[in-house]
């Protein structure tokens, strides 16, 4: 766009003046585009293949990029648990779609506040949104799995005009733990040999580990709760997860942040705007699939996929099934809600 040299007349203003004005607005008119270019470049190098840190308020937000294809958000979960998981887990959908994997704060590579009174699924909801403000996105894809899923429901509650579509795999909700489900599973497992240590050393809501190491050797210790056939799928989970510890400073003040926040996400499933799927297993004894029913009922224009005798990692039991639901939700274009 052209812009016409503006000359301010003053007493004093001599023709030097005026001519080191007119550049300053040719200047103004030109850095503008510039600026913006600058900017553009700044998200496209933010988005390259690899690690990045970005710096948001209080907190280094860690994410991982890789694959190919539209972006798709994937995040950690909140207790003290890196998205190693999922980078290792959830390849197949890198040959569709170009994943960011986040670690929320205190999770894996990203840092903790330094009050840990902001560790709770609101405030880890409002990271993905700034990280999304950072990259210079309008709205994301946002993929959860179990408090994961957690956080991606708040997400599409707290932030519904920037979620596109919103995927929870085996979602623990805010105010519907359902803990009658969970007992019912811990009853009729706990004489059953594949379970039975297991069940034993399931901790209570109120224990507090003290060391990473003591952390994540507990959640091991209990650790075939969580499959169908624990003989064949905890070694695929073991491979997945290698490399990766539990953070007991982050665990603890996680669980300690939920509570005082005391969220009922349920009463809040009209807000949500996205395309929203879940996909919950039906043996899950954590995360019963009767409260991905109760989302289902909730969200309008929402999809449940229930998966018979899979326990809490679809993708690990079911495979061929999980990635082509995965892909063909993410594929489909938006529809009308019911």
């Amino acid at each position: 766009m052209f812009i016409t040299p503006i000359t301010i007349e003053h007493n004093g203003c001599n023709n030097k003046m005026r001519r080191n004005l007119s550049f300053l607005f040719y200047f103004v008119a030109f850095i503008g585009p510039v600026s913006s270019y600058v900017f553009a470049e700044t998200h496209q190098a933010a988005l390259k293949q690899g690690p990045h840190d970005a710096q948001l308020g209080d907190v280094r937000i860690h994410y991982v990029v890789s694959g190919h294809g539209p972006l798709i958000f994937m995040t950690s979960v909140g207790w003290g648990l890196s998205s190693l998981l999922y980078q290792n887990g959830l390849k197949p959908l890198e040959d569709h779609f170009t994943m960011v994997y986040v670690d929320e704060r205190g999770n894996g590579d990203s840092s903790q506040p330094e009050d840990l009174k902001q560790m709770s699924s609101s405030v880890m909801a409002d990271d993905l949104d700034h990280l999304r403000d950072y990259l210079g996105l309008d709205k994301i894809c946002l993929i959860g799995h179990s408090s994961g899923g957690t956080i991606t429901l708040e997400y599409a509650e707290r932030h519904p005009t920037h979620l596109e579509k919103g995927i929870l795999i085996d979602p623990a909700v805010l105010g519907d733990r359902d803990d009658k489900q969970i007992e019912e599973y811990i009853s009729l497992w706990k004489d059953d040999p594949k379970y039975k240590k297991a069940v034993k050393n399931v901790p209570d809501d109120d224990d507090t580990p003290k060391t990473n190491a003591e952390a994540t050797a507990r959640l091991l210790s209990y650790i075939n709760l969580y499959f169908s056939n624990p003989e064949i799928y905890v070694p695929i989970f073991l491979k997945q997860a290698k490399g990766s510890q539990v953070s007991a400073t982050t665990e603890n003040a996680h669980k300690a942040a939920d509570r005082v926040a005391a969220r009922e996400q349920r009463q809040d499933y009209g807000i949500v705007q996205a395309k929203i799927l879940i996909i919950n297993g039906t043996v899950d004894w954590i995360c019963p699939y009767q409260v991905a029913q109760r989302i289902y009922q909730g969200i309008s224009g929402s999809e449940l996929d229930l998966y018979a005798n899979v326990g809490h990692f679809p993708w690990i039991e079911e495979p061929h099934r999980f990635f082509s639901d995965v892909t063909a939700f993410l594929d489909q274009k938006i529809t009308p809600t019911r």
